[in-house]
């Protein structure tokens, strides 16, 4: 009130005295006011003194709920009019359909459990509709304001069928913009559409702020743009607002060409929001991103908190760290973002390229405040990059270390396999009244299983984390079991397996693979073997890689029946078999002389549709050759393009041809231009040479070991010298068998008896 509420409200006794007209007067003062405390305190006196109120003093009432939006005020005083016996007119309703428009009177609402604000919007655009419907009711026509009020009631309530079914022929742009908000509101972009369309004569710039605004919030972006583009031909022009909400849907959908187009078209108007957008959009664009806060600066746009923090992310996403540190310097000069910050961010783009050594440089460029406050970050690409000595000299310069700071040191000992580190570290980490998590004790256990010997120092601090108040994990079982494995200690790695169950950690696979590698370095097959049943109980699935792991144990120990056995278990358990599981059952089998095994590891790869390899092949060809069952090497050998590029391969097939006297198929496998011939492959053909009396080719394959610039040996000689004795060559046996000595090669006793059969 502008002055004391005497000087408003007459006292009791003269109310009666000045009628109407003076009371009407004060109540009119009180409206344009916007007091209404004042007209409620002037109402209260008017019954207290038993004057009735007339329509015109209600009216006034009314409107000064208007202000303050105070529709449940407002409602009681048309229940007061109709007790009295007043009636209403058009203002009255018109105020208090006002009222409904955008209530603001929350906080002196009950606080009823459930009384949520939609619930208050609710009530409110409904008690607006009704008091339209009275109109009608009393035979009065509803005026331009009272649907433009309750149209914009609906629209707060997100009531948008009600309010598009309150357009009419009288209808203006403010009852259009009020429904187009309330579409808005509710995602009815579709609705909001139509209703531009068929109400384009009405539609203003504020319309189509809030249809592209709509379609932009509904990720509707063709129906935004051509929304926007639509403007010119109607005759609308386009506002900063505009421009943003087509930007701000651009970039949601990652689209910064089309974005920085709109940006371009918008330059005349646009302001640090707009071009904000357009900086978000570049995100996966750095160099438009960066250039962008150079044309703000031409056009005298001052980037804020967000447009710098876009661009240097887009930057750092892209792992320019170096154009990070330019861009953020320049930033800081100005006075736009903090160095820490920016420091923060040319970190992050260093990790981003695992330029660990550019993350320590960046580090260590900045002050000792920005060092203190990115101390973290320089830690964690110490641990990345096992730096541990400088990770321990950033620690002992740190005022205060967390948690996270020790732990990264400590992992960082850990990958560089510095157990003693690592656990001086956590000393000093418990010394400084730092308490260790889980993660920091399982980067101590891994240290002590990535350095060789110190499986009973990881046991022993293991059974000592109750003392630090620590609950172990699967990580940390699993990292004790690692040490175990590295020593083959494959005994205490079932124990440990055995008390993760008895402390309720559920083992993964990971720690059963660990119990199997030690397992292998120790021949404990049947233990390995024993894994699975336990795996099964445990509803734990093995994987190809854990299952290919146990058929090169079984490999090892030649146990090829196991090993076929294991192979068709593995189908039956719906795991397919990969090429490395076939190659090893093949090599197991020829390893074990048993060729035929190798064979059936061949067939049933091709019959299963798995890709073939080299190493399948050379298995199933060196078994053949090995039980001299010359033919069936030969028939596998020339039956895959990958035996016949593969060294070893050609090496079996080469000893197979031996096996059968077969020179001249061994003379045309090493005349392959496509392969490169070994000692043993050449070996093989003077042996198969040799043997069918073939001296000629014998020699010229000697030729072939200097050619190929390997070495040639006693064995190649002595078979050359066999072939020219048994094509009663003396002459060239002798000669060959005197050039042994200079080329420095010891005859043996083979060669001295191979040279007299000669003669």
């Amino acid at each position: 009130m502008s002055g004391p509420m005497e000087a408003k409200v007459l006292p009791r006794r003269g109310a009666a005295v000045a009628g109407m007209k003076s009371i009407n007067r004060a109540m009119a003062s009180l409206q344009r006011e916007g007091n209404w405390r004042g007209a409620s305190h002037l109402l209260q006196v008017l019954a207290s003194i038993l004057l009735t109120p007339d329509v015109v003093t209600f009216n006034s009432a009314v409107s000064s709920f208007r202000s303050d939006k105070r529709w449940r005020q407002s409602m009681e005083q048309l229940r007061a009019m109709e007790s009295v016996q007043i009636r209403r007119d058009v203002i009255t309703i018109n105020s208090a359909i006002s009222c409904c428009q955008g209530v603001a009177e929350f906080q002196e609402l009950p606080a009823v459990a459930g009384n949520t604000s939609q619930s208050k919007d609710e009530t409110t655009w409904l008690q607006a509709l009704e008091l339209l419907s009275t109109l009608a009711f009393m035979n009065m026509r509803p005026s331009l304001i009272s649907c433009s009020a309750c149209s914009s009631a609906c629209a707060s309530a997100v009531a948008w069928e009600a309010a598009v079914q309150l357009l009419d022929e009288r209808s203006n742009d403010i009852c259009i913009n009020a429904v187009l908000s309330a579409c808005a509101s509710s995602v009815q972009w579709e609705a909001a559409l139509e209703i531009l369309s068929s109400w384009q004569g009405l539609a203003n710039t504020i319309s189509f702020n809030i249809v592209v605004s709509s379609c932009s919030k509904s990720s509707q972006w063709q129906l935004a743009l051509s929304t926007f583009d639509s403007l010119s031909s109607r005759g609308v022009q386009p506002t900063t607002v505009t421009y943003a909400a087509v930007i701000s849907v651009l970039e949601r959908m990652s689209l910064w060409q089309p974005a920085l187009a709109v940006l371009e078209e918008s330059r005349h108007c646009a302001d640090v929001v707009t071009y904000g957008s357009a900086i978000d959009a570049c995100l996966g664009a750095w160099r438009a991103s960066a250039a962008l806060l150079d044309t703000m600066a031409c056009r005298r746009v001052i980037p804020d908190f967000g447009c710098c923090r876009g661009v240097l992310l887009s930057v750092e996403n892209a792992g320019h760290w170096r154009k990070v540190v330019e861009i953020g310097h320049a930033l800081c000069h100005q006075s736009l973002y903090s160095q820490e910050t920016a420091n923060s961010h040319s970190i992050a783009a260093a990790q981003r390229r695992s330029e660990w050594h550019c993350v320590l440089q960046t580090f260590e460029l900045g002050s000792p405040e920005s060092r203190e406050k990115t101390r973290n970050l320089g830690l964690a690409a110490c641990e990345e990059g096992s730096c541990w000595q400088l990770a321990l000299t950033i620690l002992s310069d740190a005022s205060a270390a967390d948690v996270f700071a020790y732990t990264s040191v400590i992992g960082a000992c850990a990958k560089a396999a510095h157990w003693q580190a690592a656990l001086a570290t956590l000393q000093a980490m418990v010394a400084a009244a730092v308490r260790p998590n889980t993660v920091t004790c399982n980067s101590l256990v891994d240290a002590m299983a990535s350095s060789s010997g110190q499986w009973q120092r990881a046991l022993s601090f293991l059974s000592g984390l109750a003392q630090l108040e620590v609950q172990s994990d699967e990580i940390t079982w699993t990292s004790a079991i690692r040490a175990c494995e590295s020593c083959s200690e494959w005994q205490w790695s079932i124990a440990l397996l055995d008390g993760m169950s008895a402390w309720n950690i559920m083992p993964n696979i990971v720690s059963y693979a660990s119990v199997v590698r030690a397992c292998r370095w120790s021949d404990a097959w049947s233990c390995a073997l024993a894994l699975m049943e336990r795996m099964a109980a445990q509803t734990i699935q093995a994987d190809i890689l854990f299952c290919n792991m146990l058929l090169s144990l079984l490999a090892k120990a030649e146990q090829w029946r196991l090993a076929c056995e294991f192979l068709a278990t593995m189908a039956w358990n719906q795991m397919e078999p990969d090429e490395t599981s076939w190659a090893t059952v093949a090599d197991v089998g020829k390893e074990s002389s048993q060729w035929r095994v190798a064979l059936g590891a061949l067939s049933g790869c091709r019959a299963a549709a798995t890709p073939l390899n080299a190493q399948l092949h050379t298995a199933a060809v060196s078994a053949a050759a090995d039980a001299s069952e010359w033919r069936t090497a030969m028939r596998v050998w020339s039956s895959s393009s990958l035996a016949r590029e593969n060294e070893r391969s050609v090496g079996a097939a080469a000893f197979a041809f031996q096996e059968g006297a077969r020179w001249l198929p061994a003379l045309e496998l090493l005349r392959d231009d496509g392969l490169q011939p070994s000692a043993w492959s050449l070996n093989a053909a003077i042996t198969a040479s040799s043997r069918s009396s073939q001296w000629a080719a014998s020699i010229q394959l000697l030729e072939d070991f200097r050619r190929a610039r390997i070495e040639d040996d006693i064995f190649a000689h002595t078979a050359a010298v066999d072939a020219c004795g048994r094509s009663s060559e003396v002459a060239r046996a002798l000669q060959l068998f005197a050039s042994m000595e200079g080329r420095q090669l010891l005859a043996d006793e083979s060669a001295f008896n191979v040279a007299v059969a000669a003669c």
